[in-house]
């Protein structure tokens, strides 16, 4: 009798687990915590710049970035800044995969975003909105404008 009573609460409770597991794996997929840094001014003529930014992973899993976008740039690319026989490279990097609990973090002289083909100049004391495009979900975040 115990045995069945013991059962009965187990298969009764199969879909509150299930419920639950399925609002962690939802959860999970939104917890970049993304810090905004900044992006640089740009003065007439110029129709590229770079921004930083961290993220942070708060999940359980690897959190994949894989492209960021804005309305004011026609482009954004992830760049790595590596210094080369004396020499600063960039390269761009198509993906950033980044460990639980992690931190990645863009900024100057090291990994950074470049926002080419900019739709207008970008003044000191704007914020530019900027998507970032994990493979999960999209975090929107703002990056003010400054020196």
């Amino acid at each position: 009798m115990k045995a069945m009573m013991l059962l009965g609460y187990a298969v009764m409770s199969l879909p509150l687990f299930s419920a639950s597991a399925v609002r962690a794996a939802v959860t999970q997929a939104a917890k970049a915590e993304v810090t905004p840094g900044y992006v640089r001014p740009t003065f007439a003529g110029m129709d590229m710049t770079a921004g930083y930014l961290t993220i942070t992973n708060n999940t359980r899993g690897v959190l994949t970035l894989t492209g960021v976008s804005s309305p004011v740039a026609a482009k954004i690319e992830i760049h790595d800044s590596r210094l080369e026989n004396g020499v600063v490279r960039m390269r761009e990097v198509d993906r950033v995969e980044i460990p639980a609990g992690d931190v990645y973090k863009f900024e100057p002289k090291g990994r950074h975003l470049m926002l080419l083909g900019l739709k207008r100049e970008l003044k000191v004391g704007e914020t530019v909105p900027v998507d970032l495009h994990f493979e999960k979900n999209v975090v929107q975040t703002q990056l003010p404008v400054k020196e």
